[in-house]
């Protein structure tokens, strides 16, 4: 359990929003399919990877001479981390920069959930603000929700 957390807590690091967990999760398919390849070794496999790095990390921590069926492994258990952490969804009137992303990450992970990532829509009618929905509960701190009462 403890090494399931330190992965969760190194994805949190990565991924702050949903489009950043489709890439790690396409990029483990690709390790995942070169796995495969009978005569791969764990850099070859890694090299053309963008989350060579992690992996590496977490093998490293798993294992101490890491093979192909630990990394086999090891892209299994870190799939698994990806696809449970929870998705916020934000509406914003604007499309947010990398370093927008990333405040408003450790915003919502500060107040909301520690161990989520944000998922953007781009909705230009709410001239301003945020709709924020999670776990089935929507809070509508757009402009266009407070115009309605004026």
């Amino acid at each position: 359990m403890k090494k399931t957390a330190a992965i969760s807590d190194l994805l949190l690091e990565l991924c702050f929003t949903t489009q950043d967990r489709a890439h790690l999760l396409a990029s483990l398919e690709k390790v995942g399919q070169m796995l495969y390849i009978k005569s791969a070794t764990v850099e070859s496999i890694l090299v053309p990877t963008n989350y060579a790095d992690l992996l590496r990390h977490i093998l490293n921590q798993l294992f101490s001479h890491p093979s192909a069926d630990d990394l086999e492994q090891a892209v299994s258990l870190v799939t698994a981390s990806a696809q449970k952490i929870e998705s916020i969804e934000l509406e914003l009137a604007y499309i947010p920069s990398r370093s927008q992303v990333q405040a408003l990450s450790e915003t919502i992970r500060a107040k909301i959930n520690p161990n989520s990532i944000l998922s953007f829509s781009y909705k230009p009618d709410i001239i301003g603000g945020v709709i924020l929905q999670n776990q089935g509960k929507t809070v509508d701190l757009s402009l266009k929700a407070a115009l309605k009462y004026v």
